[in-house]
């Protein structure tokens, strides 16, 4: 019975730990053409909590939400 008990709170702790924990992460295209992380600064600035990425020729703007 008490085995029972510490697997099911052990369960229930896991399951918590791993919906609360969870951290989404939010992509903007801006449609402008790059080669570089560094040509997409100008572009993501305005955007707070992002970080410019250049994926195939074009800036997107990385963040995430909590």
């Amino acid at each position: 019975m008490e085995k029972n008990l510490m697997i099911a709170f052990l369960v229930v702790l896991l399951t918590v730990t791993a919906c609360y924990g969870e951290v989404e992460t939010t992509q903007i295209s801006t449609n402008s053409q790059c080669r570089t992380n560094d040509d997409c600064i100008p572009y993501c600035r305005d955007r707070a909590g992002t970080h410019p990425t250049c994926k195939d020729g074009v800036c997107i703007c990385v963040g995430q939400v909590r």
